[in-house]
């Protein structure tokens, strides 16, 4: 019995350690490629059991700014954006429940990940500040902010779209001057055949004046004899 009593405490320790770590805000996806746009999604939980979540503040980075911030509307909430923050109020996450927030920005800048630190407030004034950075070990703070972590773009799409604007370029020139080229040599050839037409065209004529000659001669002979 009493094995069986400590085996029920650790687990009920277990059960209870365990389960506030899993429930924090976080951003979704956790990772995207630097120099596009990113649509990201904060997942909100509730975690109090007599109190609502009616507001949520989201940090934007202010060392790498986005050019661009746009909201999607989110039925009962109001969003205001300003050039470091985004703001949702107005709704209500009730306990037992979650919502996600989303947003569009971008260019992601070339570093390897970006943090947004994230205020979330309860109808209660209670305020919990998910602003804790990771240490360097790994392990999870209390209350730990969303990061987003960030990959080198391939560029496979940039190579492809050049490759295909400069291979017609490189076919059609050969074709073109071989084109030429025959039509020169046709042209020359005609030009050539042209000639050997009328020179034979010039003997002949000169050939029948000198036949003419002999026979006007021949019967002049053949009168004063």
């Amino acid at each position: 019995m009493r094995s069986l009593k400590v085996l029920a405490v650790a687990a009920a320790l277990v059960v209870a350690t365990a389960a506030p770590a899993a429930a924090h805000v976080s951003v979704q996806p956790s990772d995207a490629a630097q120099g596009g746009y990113a649509k990201l999604a904060f997942r909100v939980p509730n975690e109090q059991d007599n109190a609502a979540t009616v507001k949520l503040e989201v940090q934007l980075p202010t060392d790498q700014k986005f050019q661009s911030v746009s909201v999607k509307p989110l039925p009962g909430w109001t969003a205001a954006v300003t050039d470091t923050t985004v703001a949702w109020s107005g709704g209500r996450i009730e306990p037992g429940q979650f919502q996600e927030f989303e947003i569009s920005v971008g260019p992601l800048p070339k570093v390897d990940e970006l943090t947004f630190k994230a205020i979330q407030t309860y109808d209660n004034g209670d305020v919990v500040r998910w602003i804790e950075p990771t240490p360097a070990d790994g392990s999870e703070p209390e209350h730990p902010a969303p990061v987003l972590h960030l990959t080198a773009a391939t560029g496979s799409d940039h190579h492809d779209a050049t490759a295909a604007t400069v291979a017609p370029t490189t076919t059609a020139a050969p074709e073109t001057v071989a084109d030429t080229s025959a039509a020169a040599a046709t042209k020359a050839g005609s030009d050539s055949g042209d000639g050997k037409v009328i020179g034979a065209y010039a003997l002949g004529a000169v050939a029948l004046a000198v036949a003419a000659s002999a026979l006007v001669l021949a019967r002049r002979k053949s009168a004063g004899a």
